[in-house]
């Protein structure tokens, strides 16, 4: 029992990974791809048993709604105003500031649904709008901000990756039966796993350069 209960525990997980990202040595592993490959993953998990309809879009309306300005307005706002401290002193870093406002919402907040037993169909469909509507908001902001707009493409390709793929794997997902208290373990565990790859990977920068 006690296994069990740190195995669905994140926060381990998460410690764990991070302790484990300084201790092993940086190499030159592909983790970009891995973080990709970790986050279809989830996402598949996530949707396991998920069965989605037109008329779903009509009733989960007002969440995309409310994700779209979340992600839009109050964290590219919040973002812009954290990134203009850095205006005068480095323009490089504003600029990556600037990129992190357009972008949409994380896409592993479907998986933080799954985790606290949130509204799994209202989860996905807001995500999924607020991606959409990232392929004309994010090269806009881009553009507006810095004259350099993001490629929509990239938008799409993400919409491919973390959504349309993992809505086709997850229809076959239900045949392996899967209990919650299977998949929690293993979707904190491609979350330690992607945390470990994005800390070990820039381990460097982040010693060197605080």
């Amino acid at each position: 029992m006690e296994l069990l209960k740190a195995a669905t525990d994140l926060r381990l997980w998460l410690a764990t990974a991070i302790v484990l990202s300084f201790l092993i040595p940086e190499s030159d592993l592909p983790f970009s791809t891995f973080i990709i490959v970790i986050l279809m993953i989830q996402m598949t998990l996530s949707m396991d048993g998920l069965r989605l309809s037109i008329q779903d879009l009509g009733t989960n309306r007002k969440g995309a709604l409310i994700s779209i300005f979340l992600s839009y307005v109050l964290n590219t706002g919040v973002t812009l105003l954290l990134g203009s401290f850095f205006i005068a002193d480095n323009i490089e870093i504003w600029y990556g500031w600037v990129m992190l406002a357009s972008m949409p919402c994380a896409i592993a907040v479907v998986t933080a649904a799954i985790l606290t037993n949130e509204n799994m169909e209202t989860s996905v469909l807001a995500v999924t709008a607020t991606y959409v509507s990232g392929l004309a908001l994010t090269p806009l902001l881009s553009y507006i901000l810095i004259g350099d707009a993001v490629n929509p493409l990239e938008i799409l390709k993400y919409i491919v990756l973390f959504i349309v793929i993992p809505v086709i794997l997850s229809r076959f997902t239900p045949r392996l039966h899967m209990k919650r208290s299977f998949k929690v373990p293993i979707i904190n565990l491609m979350m330690a796993a992607m945390v470990f790859c994005s800390v070990n990977s820039n381990r460097g920068a982040m010693v060197d350069d605080p």
